[in-house]
């Protein structure tokens, strides 16, 4: 919703790249931080952010403007994501070592789950309402 309306649909896949090499970039970090001071605060560090950007997004209003905060969001945005599936991939595999491949699934299982909710309620909701969701 955010970047088709403020930029047009031309403008989503730009900013989606922002978000991918976001991605790519912060997981490589994501592991080295969580080494040196444990998964705990990195995780923690996400978390806060993700709450930031949620809540922030509750205040951003949705006119046509430039296209570098939308990209500056999905940076963040993906940056935070990759932390959460690097670092919970890798406490998966710790925690359940005995039995990764039964744990994995069950993870990918509500992945999905989440995803199908998602999906469902996109056209029911307004953007404030699914941010409201996603807090």
């Amino acid at each position: 919703g955010f970047v088709a309306c403020t930029s047009g649909i031309a403008s989503v896949g730009l900013v989606m790249i922002s978000y991918g090499v976001s991605q790519v970039v912060t997981g490589l970090l994501a592991g080295q931080a969580a080494a040196r001071v444990g998964p705990a605060p990195v995780l923690l560090s996400a978390l806060m952010g993700l709450l930031a950007m949620e809540v922030g997004s509750l205040f951003w209003e949705v006119l046509p403007q430039p296209e570098w905060p939308l990209h500056g969001m999905a940076v963040a945005w993906g940056a935070v994501d990759s932390v959460w599936v690097t670092l919970l991939n890798a406490l998966y595999g710790e925690y359940f070592a005995d039995n990764a491949g039964a744990a994995f699934s069950a993870l990918r299982l509500w992945q999905s789950l989440g995803f199908i909710i998602g999906f469902s309620y996109n056209k029911l909701l307004c953007i404030e309402q699914k941010l409201y969701v996603m807090i």
